[in-house]
This record gives C-alpha cells, sequence and structure tokens, in this order.
C-alpha cells in the first residue's frame, strides 16, 4: 500500500510543487526492492491547489486538459481510477484547475454530507487506488483550511518548505503547531518526516543565519530540518519551461539537481 506524504505550508512560493514533482521523478527511477520482484517505483501525485501547477510540469494546460480532476472526484464523486491522468512513464497524476478554488465552499454547503466526513474526503478517496502505487505525493495550496486539514488527515507523512526570508521561522513554528494540533484531533498517526530548506542562495549571510535559526527550532523540537537544501536557480522552472518535465527526469547530472537526489536519500525513500 502506497506511502502518502503530503507537502505542507501556509506560505506561497516555498517550492512546495517543485517538492512533489522533483521527488516524484526521483522515486520513478528508482527500484523497488521490498517487492517479490524489482521494478521502479510508481508514483502519483495529487495536486490540490487550483493553480494546477503539478499539471504544468509535465506540460499540461489544466484548464483544457483536465476535464475530469481532483475536483471531480472530491466533490462531484467520479471515480478517481477515471480522473487519473499518465504523466511520464511510472508517474501519474491526479490533476487540478481552477475548480479546486471552490472546494470548501461547496463542501461546507454540501448539506447530505455528514459533519464527521468533512475531514475524510481525500482520505476516501485515495483508497481504491492505494494498492496500485508505491507513493502518493499531495501537493498543496499555502492555507490552512478544510481542503489541507482533508490532505493532513489522508497524509501518513508531511513535509515542510522553508524559504531563509524574514520572519519565515515564525512561520515554520506557526505550521507546525497547527500541524501538531491536527496529529492530536485528528491523525494520531501522521508524523511530521521534516522540514526542507528552499529557495537557498549559499552566498548570502542572511541565508545562512535563517537556516541555522530554523535548525535550531527544529531541534529543540526533536523534528528533522535536512542537511540537504534546495537552491535558489532557474534551472527548475526552465526545465518546465522548455522540456514540460520536472528537472529531475531531464538533468539529473545536474549539480543544482542532484540536491533532489540527495534529499531523497536522506529522507530514506
Amino acid at each position: 500500500m502506497a506511502k502518502v506524504i503530503s507537502i505542507v505550508t501556509h506560505k506561497g512560493g516555498t517550492l512546495k510543487t517543485s517538492i512533489a514533482t522533483n521527488v516524484a521523478g526521483v522515486l520513478s527511477q528508482k527500484k523497488n526492492s521490498s517487492k517479490a520482484f524489482s521494478r521502479k517505483n510508481r508514483v502519483l501525485i495529487v495536486d490540490t491547489d487550483g493553480q494546477g501547477n503539478v499539471g504544468m510540469s509535465f506540460g499540461f494546460i489544466p484548464e483544457k486538459q483536465f476535464e475530469t480532476n481532483v475536483y471531480s472526484v472530491l466533490v462531484e464523486n467520479y471515480p478517481i481510477q477515471d480522473c487519473i491522468t499518465k504523466a511520464y512513464k511510472s508517474i501519474d497524476i491526479l490533476g487540478s484547475n481552477t475548480y479546486m478554488i471552490r472546494f470548501e465552499l461547496d463542501m461546507l454547503t454540501k448539506t447530505d454530507l455528514p459533519k464527521k466526513d468533512y475531514f475524510n474526503i481525500i482520505k476516501k478517496a485515495l483508497e481504491p487506488i492505494k494498492d496500485e502505487y508505491d507513493y502518493i505525493l499531495i501537493d498543496t495550496p499555502p492555507s490552512l483550511g478544510l481542503l489541507v486539514g482533508n490532505v493532513l488527515n489522508a497524509s501518513d507523512e508531511v513535509i515542510i518548505p522553508y524559504s531563509p526570508e524574514p520572519y519565515s521561522v515564525q512561520s515554520v513554528k506557526t505550521i507546525i503547531s497547527q500541524i501538531e494540533s491536527f496529529q492530536e484531533k485528528m491523525n494520531p498517526d501522521l508524523k511530521i518526516k521534516g522540514i526542507v530548506g528552499t529557495l537557498v542562495d549559499s552566498r548570502t549571510t542572511l541565508h545562512s543565519e535563517l537556516l541555522s535559526e530554523c535548525r535550531k527550532y527544529a531541534l529543540k523540537e526533536n523534528i528533522t530540518f535536512y542537511d540537504t537544501v534546495i537552491p535558489k536557480t532557474i534551472r527548475f522552472s526552465n526545465s518546465i519551461a522548455y522540456d514540460g518535465l520536472p528537472a529531475t527526469l531531464v538533468d539529473k547530472k545536474n549539480k543544482l539537481v542532484q540536491s533532489y537526489y540527495d534529499l531523497v536519500d536522506e529522507m530514506n525513500l
């Protein structure tokens, strides 16, 4: 059964989609030796952000090519198997588009949905296909509402991106507090897998200082802060623009792209 890993923070512009798609690229190239026969991992990326950036990372135009999508599954009760799109070899995606912007309002006004099920929508939707994948990665919007609560309830582990900017450490403290509160009330099996430094410019003193500050906080809270950081570079966006694929699928020998391979190794995935 697939391990479900979500990428969550309430701040925008922290590389959530880049982590989801590039980690998927790395995982899809690794063999799963735990199976009776050796084969490469099968990965599903679920996009719950109305911007549809996961689909665009694989060259899709979400508004035109995802007539059935994550909204169709969660709100309109379409079978999830009918809404999944093959993106690349052993990577599938459950795409998103602007319909997902309406998710919370549409769900909260559904009169036939028992209140006890409000945070089980995504979890129930994934059940029929969990045996078909080794990993399910969930990309999320920058919020902490009903949608992200659903994602956390469906997840085994959560990764928190951290971009070293002024006030970002406080932002990490906020999201960790919210996740721990959710663990206690809804999903006691949920684990914070770790914090990943993103958009890091190692040449700047400020970034080094802020990374150090966040590492100290993570150590105090007994939370992993990965040694591997994702550098600030245009290589990842160029890969999408010119190749229509995440960089880990087209340029793995690039030193900057290698950071995602190092990250996956450090995560023991």
